[in-house]
């Protein structure tokens, strides 16, 4: 990458630390590949980046991808470890009781669950009589109501249910809580369950979470306590005017970040994509420092919505950030979940009385 040809201020680029730090996020990527950049190296990613630009931007667009905080596959799953004896301290269990007395869920159906069992150790860990299948909270309702609807396996369902209320805890598990917002849905949801089907048990619902911001602490504030490994607050945070931020060595250049992706917000081929359609819509706001107005540098191995679109997003010879993000997986928009959530709690009165018949 050539900063002469690319005309960039070498006196900025001295004053930011750039090519120490981009060094550095290099040789974390040799180690542990950002698989969607399908093994194109970072420097060649970047470089395609700044010639898509135009050059007003080029220099901010270089600080922020050199302040990148790059989070592989391998520090999140051994995060889980670690996740498992922080929750049982604080319930003052050891890591056996608080897996053997808890029900485990995922926000988004990911593996998470096959992950934390693994990483602690667990064995027997398909054996049904000890972890129920329904592992998010849509596979719990739709059991429900196929108890409810008298499906032809509703019997074998009805033990898996009742297991599942059984337990003394609810462990719900998720790789990123960065806005807060699909986390605390499931969490409310969660409760509802709970309340209307409390005649099975009472579990308490424990969100156990890998990376979190402190904008999704305060969205779930003190209603949900959450365990986490990893915290990020405002000084990782892009946001015009944030005095918090430490990540570069001016507001100047951090306004010229936040200017950078407003200019990218606004370009038509952004506003237009098929694919951000809905999660624009949901975000409620033009999504220029990301998803409910992120403003995270946060690369996780499939670059969240939630942080800067100029890292992630890519629209083929307009625009081609050099984290892209694989677009087909589950966004912050649901499906119908929520309906199934209604739908279990309108019929528990005949589903509690089918599992009471069949399970006794």
């Amino acid at each position: 990458m050539d900063a002469g040809t690319l005309e960039l201020d070498p006196g900025f680029i001295d004053r930011e630390d750039i090519v120490a730090r981009l060094h550095f996020l290099e040789d974390m990527e040799s180690r542990w590949p950002y698989s969607p950049a399908k093994d194109t190296p970072l420097a060649d990613r970047i470089a395609r980046c700044l010639t898509l630009l135009p050059n007003e931007h080029r220099s901010f667009a270089l600080a922020a991808f050199a302040n990148v905080v790059y989070l592989p596959t391998s520090l999140l799953t051994e995060s889980w470890e670690y996740l498992a004896h922080v929750a049982a301290e604080g319930e003052g269990l050891s890591v056996g009781e608080l897996i053997e007395s808890a029900h485990f869920l995922e926000v988004d159906e990911s593996g998470l669950v096959v992950d934390f069992l693994h990483e602690n150790g667990v064995h027997g860990r398909l054996d049904t009589d000890r972890f129920s299948r329904l592992q998010t909270i849509d596979d719990l309702a739709r059991a429900l109501l196929i108890v409810g609807n008298d499906e032809a396996n509703y019997k074998a369902v009805a033990k898996e249910i009742q297991l599942a209320f059984a337990k003394r805890y609810w462990l719900v598990l998720t790789d990123n809580a960065l806005s807060g917002t699909s986390l605390k849905s499931d969490l409310e949801r969660c409760r509802r369950l709970i309340h209307a089907y409390s005649e099975l048990g009472e579990p308490r619902v424990v969100p156990i979470v890998q990376v979190l911001t402190s904008t999704a602490e305060r969205n779930l504030a003190d209603e949900w306590p959450v365990v986490s490994a990893l915290r990020f607050d405002e000084r990782f945070k892009i946001e015009a005017g944030n005095k918090s931020c430490t990540l570069f060595s001016s507001m100047e250049t951090l306004e010229g970040v936040v200017e950078l992706s407003r200019w990218l917000a606004s370009q038509e081929y952004f506003q237009n994509d098929d694919r951000l359609l809905s999660t624009i819509d949901k975000s409620g706001d033009d999504m220029a420092l990301g998803f409910k107005g992120g403003g995270w540098t946060l690369v996780t191995p499939n670059c969240p919505t939630n942080s800067l679109p100029i890292l992630w997003y890519v629209q083929d010879g307009f625009y081609e950030g050099p984290f892209p993000r694989i677009m087909s997986r589950t966004s912050q928009v649901k499906g119908t979940g929520g309906g199934l959530t209604d739908a279990a709690e309108a019929m528990a009165p005949e589903i509690l009385a089918r599992i009471e018949a069949t399970c006794g």
